[in-house]
């Protein structure tokens, strides 16, 4: 065979065996991906609507990203348009993680077996708030047979414990009025929609100046445990020791200030069902505990 068909030959092989081996190559990567893409977990974080949906994406959204990176999983955050729609859902156990005012942890451990993992540090207090130009509203005495706004039944520091401090305690009898977040309660209260409404210490916090300045509060509860994030009983406790432990490593960062403190939870701490929320059985609250909008 001449040498230049031999050359010609040789080099057609070679271009094959390269090809195949190119081929080769990007399979594995395909199948890899492939692989990856289906080993790579999906959860869900249900967040409480103390605010309307929109604002609650743009407080949760950064973290919920920032989460799902540092746990190389994806976290996807789901809304609601009122706290009941929000607790109909929890209490079927479809959120894998939620985010809950503490007695709605103490239903949710009942109903499903959700256990707490991650809080902040401070207590919560509930607060009862009024127009801070009302010369008429200036005590709770004030508000005998009047209505009052609250974010729902079941939102407890501003409205459930108050409601039932106000009814056992104080004597006081009223008319409650929901009004579906706790965003719309201090708006209501500033225009004079309502007298008065039950507010929270960590949400009226995070609202701003020029809201809050038009705010008197007249009314405090004795402090509470503040809202946990829940994991239902299918998390594995490995995996649900190394989310609480990778979002206390996170708040201590001072670059993810602002974002800790827009979920507020400014100083996560790992928490525990029976130290912090089983306290919470003895209230006496389940009298209380409603359904309605």
């Amino acid at each position: 065979m001449p040498n230049n068909v031999m050359q010609t030959t040789g080099g057609m092989m070679l271009q094959m065996r390269l090809a195949a081996s190119l081929i080769s190559v990007l399979l594995a990567l395909f199948f890899c991906s492939d692989v990856q893409a289906q080993t790579r977990k999906t959860y869900t974080l249900a967040v409480i609507p103390q605010v309307p949906p929109v604002e609650v994406h743009k407080r949760w959204g950064p973290f919920v990203e920032l989460l799902s990176k540092e746990l190389n999983c994806d976290i996807k955050l789901v809304t609601y348009g009122t706290i009941p729609q929000f607790e109909v859902d929890v209490m079927a156990g479809n959120p894998d993680f939620s985010f809950m005012n503490p007695y709605q942890a103490v239903m949710a451990k009942r109903k499903q077996g959700y256990r707490p993992l991650v809080k902040d540090k401070a207590d919560v207090y509930g607060y009862i708030v009024a127009n801070s130009k009302s010369e008429r509203i200036n005590s709770i005495k004030d508000l005998q047979h009047q209505e009052i706004g609250f974010p729902a039944p079941n939102a407890l520091f501003a409205s459930l414990y108050l409601r039932q401090l106000l009814t056992e305690k104080e004597k006081i009898h009223f008319i409650p009025r929901y009004l579906k977040t706790h965003a719309n309660v201090y708006r209501n209260v500033v225009q004079g929609t309502v007298l008065a409404g039950g507010a929270a210490s960590s949400t009226l916090g995070a609202e701003p100046q020029s809201l809050k300045e038009h705010l008197k509060i007249i009314y405090r509860t004795p402090p509470l445990t503040s809202h946990p994030i829940a994991a239902h009983p299918r998390i594995p406790k490995s995996f649900g020791d190394t989310f609480t432990q990778t979002i206390i490593r996170l708040s201590k960062n001072s670059k993810y200030k602002d974002m800790f403190a827009a979920i507020l939870m400014k100083e996560p701490v790992s928490t525990t069902y029976t130290r912090d929320f089983l306290p919470l059985e003895k209230l006496g609250l389940e009298k209380y505990w409603g359904t309605g909008e």
